[in-house]
């Protein structure tokens, strides 16, 4: 039972645990999505809640109440001489805008969530519209070509053995393989690389010498593990490793299932395990070298700052110069919420000092004076009170601003953002493979020989 929920949670935590996902996002909480100019926004909203489109809406003031509007429809709403219209809301459409090499823009949706990527490809599977779509954070073509050459690879392996009569031996070779089929998708290369050494270690647990095999077994994990850490991050990490804990749950599942250790020739078994480690190399290779099939656009992308938005980084950041044109930033929003809300009193768009009051004055006539007095009323007092309440009640793109921090945005290739959150090379990626068959031939070749 225990060797069973080991199996089935390394089937479904990378698709339900969600501890690393903002690895793999450019905007943290979101993932990216392109489709055409002419694609409506309502089904993607209808087939994910909490997503951003182009009809986000946005609030302005109308003096005794706000008024909330989409944001692609501001200019049919507002004249460009209304003073509400201010730089925020003039230029808060940018963020949902790709800018092809071509000149030809796409619509982008910023999706909600904080599943893993096999988590997101799933749920693209089932619940996306008919609209085409295409997912900009990680290159799910590449993935998903990858996921299913080693399933090619594996069903190969699995006709052969089945082939031979050898059923129970096929069944733990699916065990093996479905949980790395999962990690390609969630994680990419950097599983295959870490399957192309696992997968040769795990092939001698069932045989004559089980403790010396699971000990190097082990080794060859943790050091795949870690040097998966080091390459791609705790996602991939995490992935490589809960895929090698259910590679090891099947593996003695099917070991403890059929009593005795698999049948035929050690040089046919070195033989079938070359193929396959081989086969996992040469895959590694063509995936880690392989072309990107993502899209050449230029999209809104965070850049360098802090994680927290106080008046400190606010002021730091500070607020865009309108006539530069850009995109606006958390200060931005801070702005012009504060702008909005404090118009109808006077309050020019500049962004607020810690501790600023906003006050009305009265003025009364004193008969026993005979002078007029004036009284001012408190409004409002831009305190930390103010500022927690705006990040508290932010939506839309406020709400992706605010949960990026106080950072500059500009429009970055696609390919560089890419490139940037992944920089080990290709080299280091062919030496991880390199490596690891060699130890885990080894340790699968040594007791082979010390047994005859």
């Amino acid at each position: 039972m225990l060797l069973t929920a080991l199996f089935v949670g390394s089937v479904a935590a990378p698709a339900t645990v969600s501890l690393f996902s903002t690895e793999a996002q450019i905007w943290n909480g979101y993932y990216l999505l392109a489709s055409d100019r002419q694609t409506d926004g309502d089904p993607i909203e209808r087939a994910f809640a909490g997503s951003l489109t182009r009809a986000v809406p946005v609030r302005f003031t109308v003096f005794d109440r706000f008024e909330e509007l989409p944001a692609d429809r501001l200019a049919q709403r507002l004249d460009p001489l209304d003073p509400r219209f201010d730089p925020f809301l003039r230029t808060v459409g940018g963020y949902f805008l790709a800018m092809e090499a071509s000149g030809e823009d796409r619509n982008l949706t910023y999706l909600r969530t904080d599943l893993a990527p096999f988590g997101l490809l799933l749920r693209l599977a089932f619940r996306s519209p008919a609209a085409p779509l295409r997912v900009l954070d990680f290159d799910a073509r590449r993935r998903l070509l990858a996921a299913g050459m080693v399933a090619a690879i594996a069903l190969a392996e699995l006709g052969v053995r089945v082939a031979a009569g050898r059923l129970g031996s096929a069944l733990g070779m699916v065990g093996l393989i479905v949980p790395w089929v999962v990690a390609a998708l969630n994680a990419g290369s950097v599983a295959i690389i870490a399957a192309a050494a696992v997968l040769p270690a795990l092939r001698r647990l069932p045989g004559p010498a089980p403790a010396r095999a699971a000990a190097g077994a082990a080794v060859v994990i943790v050091v795949v593990t870690t040097a998966s850490v080091l390459l791609g991050g705790m996602l991939a990490g995490f992935t490589v490793g809960v895929a090698a804990i259910g590679s090891v749950a099947a593996t003695a599942t099917w070991w403890s299932a059929l009593r005795t250790p698999p049948t035929g020739e050690p040089r046919a078994r070195r033989v079938i395990g070359a193929v396959l480690a081989g086969s996992l190399v040469v895959l590694a290779t063509v995936v880690v070298a392989a072309g990107a099939s993502l899209p050449s656009v230029r999209l809104p992308a965070p850049g360098a700052g802090s994680a927290t938005v106080t008046w400190d980084e606010l002021a730091r950041l500070g607020v865009r110069d309108p006539s530069l044109g850009g995109l606006p930033t958390a200060a931005d929003y801070v702005t012009h919420v504060a702008f909005q809300e404090g118009m109808p009193y006077g309050r020019p768009y500049r962004l607020p000092q810690e501790g600023e009051r906003l006050t009305v004055s009265s003025f009364r006539f004193d008969p026993h004076a005979r002078r007029m007095l004036r009284r001012e009323r408190l409004v409002v007092t831009y305190d930390q009170r103010w500022l927690e309440r705006v990040v508290a009640e932010a939506t839309g793109v406020g709400r992706l601003l605010l949960d990026a921090g106080t950072v500059n945005v500009h429009r970055r290739w696609l390919a560089d953002l890419v490139r940037s959150r992944r920089p080990a090379a290709s080299v280091t990626a062919l030496a991880l493979v390199s490596a690891g068959i060699a130890v885990g031939t080894a340790l699968w070749v040594r007791p082979a020989r010390a047994a005859r």
